[in-house]
């Protein structure tokens, strides 16, 4: 989404940065012992958003690290999402407050050294259309978009001790060849392609369904099985069954020639589809994941060697039965 105006929003004094010969760029380190930065950062999300006219905010493209798992009940995705994430998915909107909360989160995740440890993380665009926009960077760069020049906001963020600099787009802009890649039209889950399900479910005995919505979740649909319920604006990738000879599975990607660095799918004994990242250092932790597991696929690690039984994704529209999320082209 586009607006006429955007600012790119930093505590890096432009006075005080030193231009390397490769073209890199240092800074003055400003330590925030007391969160003064911090807040000044969210403080300008609310001041543009009360200059504008904004009081809520939409989800888009969501990225979301985590398993799928129960979330703690304190934690800032549960409060505003629910423990299990129900809420959370491209299209839900947050009030201003809700904004504040996620982008703190998203902010101090950039601001760990050494990495902060493994949890929930959300990213995500946030748009009020027309309007305004709100995109987190690297290195703690913050980027709002303003359908108006928006002065008085701008001058009130400057006085907080942040350099708001008009800049001609955000990085992080939809539409940008460096934020999405060329984006791809796709066609809705429908009928038309539940057949195309069927017909493949009932010529090799099963498929797996990878939904892409924030997280991925797997699924298994087998011939007089249920259907499964996808998230809203969710992009749904069919794959090969899994394998009943687990150990092959497992060996086949062992074999490979580079380290691996792939998804394995594996089907529990009591049916639930779970997928576990093999890499170098997961390796040794293998085996516990396929105790007492009965199927297994490694999703290949490129899109030259996808085995598509269909031929193109495919979205979940809208309730006016209009897709609306936004992919990459394969």
């Amino acid at each position: 989404m586009q607006l006429s105006f955007a600012y790119q929003v930093t505590k890096w004094d432009p006075a005080t940065r030193t231009v390397n010969p490769d073209g890199s760029v240092d800074w003055a380190e400003r330590p925030d012992a007391d969160g003064s930065i911090e807040a000044a950062y969210l403080d300008a999300i609310s001041t543009f958003a009360r200059e504008l006219g904004v009081e809520r905010l939409t989800l888009r493209d969501i990225e979301l690290r985590h398993d799928d798992s129960d979330l703690d009940p304190g934690s800032v995705l549960a409060r505003l999402f629910g423990p299990r994430l129900e809420g959370c998915y491209d299209g839900a909107t947050v009030d201003v407050d809700g904004a504040r909360l996620l982008v703190r989160e998203a902010l101090r995740a950039e601001s760990f050294d050494p990495p902060a440890p493994e949890e929930p993380t959300l990213w995500c665009r946030f748009e009020a259309e027309g309007r305004m926009f709100v995109h987190t960077g690297y290195d703690l760069y913050l980027y709002i978009g303003a359908s108006e020049s928006c002065l008085p906001a701008v001058e009130a963020v400057a006085a907080s001790g942040l350099f708001p600099v008009l800049v001609e787009q955000s990085p992080y802009d939809p539409t940008s060849a460096g934020a999405m890649g060329e984006m791809a039209d796709v066609p809705p889950v429908d009928e038309v392609f539940w057949a195309a399900v069927d017909a493949l479910v009932d010529e090799r005995g099963g498929a797996l369904l990878q939904e892409h919505a924030g997280w991925d979740r797997w699924h298994r649909v087998v011939a007089g099985g249920p259907r499964p319920v996808f998230r809203p604006r969710a992009v749904v990738e069919v794959w090969p069954d899994v394998s009943a000879d687990v150990a092959a599975v497992l060996r086949g990607i062992l074999d490979e020639d580079d380290d691996p660095q792939r998804d394995l799918v594996y089907l529990t004994a009591d049916g639930a589809v779970r997928s576990v990242r093999i890499d170098e250092d997961s390796l040794p932790r293998i085996e516990r994941h396929l105790a007492g597991a009965v199927g297994g696929f490694a999703v290949p690690g490129t899109v030259d060697e996808a085995l598509p039984m269909l031929l193109h994704r495919a979205a979940c529209a809208d309730a006016d039965g209009v897709v609306r999320v936004r992919v990459d082209r394969f």
